[in-house]
């Protein structure tokens, strides 16, 4: 998962960079990317959703 957001996230600035007309998409690959990131902490910060430890 962390491979596919820094993907998004790479495609992102590569894209601005190429064609900055495309302003719009890029914006939501990167709201994208940002987002799944976002939520990859909330999963990993709270043991409510997945229990630590060795169970």
């Amino acid at each position: 998962m962390e491979f596919t957001i820094l993907i998004l996230l790479a495609i992102s600035i590569l894209l601005i960079l190429i064609k900055p007309e495309k302003e719009k998409l890029v914006f939501s690959i990167f709201l994208i990317g940002a987002c799944l990131n976002y939520f990859m902490y909330l999963i990993a910060s709270f043991d409510s959703i997945i229990p630590s430890g060795n169970w």
